[in-house]
């Protein structure tokens, strides 16, 4: 394969799924988003020394005639499924109007068949959502595409988050995983001591030291490693001490997202949420929120609290890495899938303890009554991630 592979991205918002992608060898020539493009400041920012023209385009302009394209990757909103979303539950995901974003993704995917599409959305999707997804899965086994849903933890790629999620990936050619990478998982207290020199070199100003509410000055103070703020509330106020407000609610207890990293063990998952420090009684900084977004240091920022959201809603670099690794095994193999399928693949607790379910051989009528139930809990973490293609 001497070409360089042409993809084109969708809702990647500040880029870490793109630098990944990018990284691997593959060139990511636009990104396409929503009419005003979040994270396009932060794009904008980055141009000289990662982006040059890479042009941004709302969905409602040029993006319908993109030949020969060998693979489109997408974030689409995570928020319909997600469990911080209190109107995700009991099928209130079906009326968030945020799922338009994906009925985009695969028109445009039908309309210009690329060699390769992946989806990368919450595990919560596929315990709230099973129908959904094999609905549009069947879309695009209606064009001859197979269809892997791999239930996956950017843990096993080199991050420091405990973050599962879905990939769910679609091509007319068999796909061909690259391997996990074989180094151990890295905790949050072994990245942070990785980069103390470059930490202590940036400056200030763009290392920005996002503010405490003075409700949590002296919560922060107390936090124990691996703590939630909330826990440590419920820890020094007496029952008989806590007021509840007139919606019910204990006044003054944070809320449940913020928690202190414990130094031996992954991070939770970055949800916008401040965080505190594995070894300091303070939020981490903006640039130590890169690391754990697995964004370079060198990558700018604009001085904003909502910076740390814009890293939360990305896709980890070093999963988009893995993925364009798997995207140049396929195409240079390009094996044909025959018959298309839908197949899942629950590789939460490590590329080894992987089980694969065929759920479809040519029938797509009955499809979603045979989606497995799996356990979607990513605790039997393993700590070594030597494991190979063999696998599958």
């Amino acid at each position: 394969m001497n070409k360089e592979l042409k993809a084109i991205a969708a809702n990647v918002y500040a880029g870490g799924f793109s630098l990944g992608v990018k990284g691997s060898g593959i060139d990511v020539i636009a990104h396409f988003e929503d009419e005003k493009p979040y994270g396009e400041e932060v794009i904008n920012m980055n141009r000289q020394r990662y982006w040059n023209n890479m042009p941004i385009i709302p969905y409602n302009t040029k993006w319908k005639n993109c030949p020969d394209i060998d693979l489109f990757f997408t974030n689409p909103p995570c928020a319909p499924f997600s469990n911080a979303n209190t109107n995700s539950f009991n099928g209130g995901w079906k009326n968030d109007k945020r799922l338009s974003c994906w009925d985009r993704i695969i028109n445009w995917g039908i309309l210009n068949r690329p060699k390769i599409i992946i989806i990368e959305t919450t595990i919560q999707a596929y315990s709230k959502a099973p129908d959904f997804l094999m609905e549009m899965s069947k879309k695009l086994i209606n064009i001859g595409f197979g269809v892997t849903i791999f239930l996956n933890n950017a843990c096993y790629f080199g991050s420091a988050q405990n973050r599962p999620r879905i990939l769910l990936i679609a091509s007319p050619f068999k796909i061909k995983f690259k391997a996990y990478l074989p180094a151990p998982i890295v905790s949050t207290g072994t990245l942070f001591n990785s980069f103390d020199n470059e930490l202590k070199e940036i400056p200030p100003e763009k290392n920005y030291l996002f503010p405490v509410h003075s409700k949590l000055v002296n919560l922060l103070k107390e936090i124990k490693p691996g703590e939630r703020m909330a826990a440590t509330f419920n820890r020094l106020t007496p029952i008989e001490d806590r007021i509840i407000n007139s919606k019910g609610q204990v006044k003054g207890r944070p809320t449940f997202g913020i928690v202190k990293l414990h130094p031996d063990k992954l991070s939770s998952v970055i949800v916008g949420y401040p965080l505190v420090h594995p070894y300091h009684q303070r939020f981490l900084t903006l640039k130590e929120y890169q690391l754990l977004g697995d964004f370079p240091l060198d990558y700018n920022f604009p001085r904003a609290v909502r910076s740390n959201s814009y890293i939360a809603r990305g896709v980890s670099s070093k999963v988009g890495f893995w993925l364009g690794g798997t995207v140049k095994l396929t195409l240079k193999d390009k094996i044909s899938v025959g018959t298309p399928y839908v197949e899942i693949i629950n590789g939460l607790n490590g590329w080894a303890n992987q089980k694969s379910y065929h759920i479809v051989n040519g029938d797509i009528t009955q499809m979603t009554s045979q989606v497995p139930k799996l356990s979607l809990r990513s605790s039997n973490i393993v700590n070594i991630a030597t494991l190979n293609e063999e696998c599958f």
